[in-house]
């Protein structure tokens, strides 16, 4: 798979607000008119170096996160290989945690890495939920990306045919779905604010697995949406 390109939305119930990556134009790509150039952009050196001051200043300034305090703020991180990243990053300190854990700090808050690389949604409920700290105050979630694998999987041990195809597609897919909204039920039962990743699309050359992951990849997370 790609390295990941993580897309954020929430849920119904979410009180975290962040921006899905649909509504960029296209991946980590920002689109510029026709008639403007890169060598045409200019920022001056003044509002260049407000903005640096300004950053700066946010990073120390205390601040509450969503109605918590900075010494109340406790993340956890629960999911796959998409937060649990250290063994795919390679550099040292730039993995999700390590970068999140520098951050929370910063700010005085709390993190938890629970989520573990290859874990599918039934992992997440028998072996992460049970141990969410009970002072967590917010909580990321992604999972169900290993359990589309799974079915993929499927897929190939049936040598794609048209009968393997309708079955995961209309009920493989359903029941993962059912799957995630079990787990959101249980971590909403901690009274956590929740965000949670859409799957990342992965990186096939070939033309039928594109399609094809096109296609279940956006049924999946139009109803990761809907829950």
């Amino acid at each position: 798979l790609a390295a990941p390109t993580c897309q954020i939305s929430c849920c119904k119930t979410c009180s975290l607000m962040l921006v899905p990556k649909a509504h960029m134009q296209a991946e980590g790509e920002i689109v510029l008119p026709e008639d403007i150039h890169d060598d045409e952009v200019k920022i001056p050196d003044e509002a260049l170096a407000q903005s640096r001051q300004s950053s700066r200043k946010a990073e120390l300034e205390p601040v509450e996160f969503l109605g918590v305090s900075d010494a109340e703020t406790h993340i956890v991180l629960l999911g796959d290989s998409t937060l649990d990243n250290a063994r795919h990053v390679g550099a040292e300190g730039q993995s999700v945690g390590a970068q999140l854990e520098k951050r929370c700090k910063q700010r005085g808050w709390n993190m938890t890495l629970l989520a573990q690389d290859g874990s599918t949604l039934d992992d997440v409920a028998r072996f992460q939920i049970p141990f969410i700290p009970d002072d967590a105050t917010h909580i990321v979630l992604s999972a169900s990306g290993n359990n589309l694998l799974m079915l993929l999987n499927q897929l190939s041990a049936a040598d794609f045919s048209p009968s393997a195809l309708w079955s995961v597609v209309k009920d493989g897919l359903q029941e993962v779905a059912k799957s995630y909204r079990r787990i959101l039920e249980a971590i909403k039962s901690n009274g956590c604010h929740l965000a949670c990743c859409t799957v990342y699309r992965p990186d096939f050359s070939h033309l039928f697995l594109r399609t094809l992951a096109s296609m279940s990849l956006g049924l999946h997370n139009t109803r990761i949406h809907e829950i």
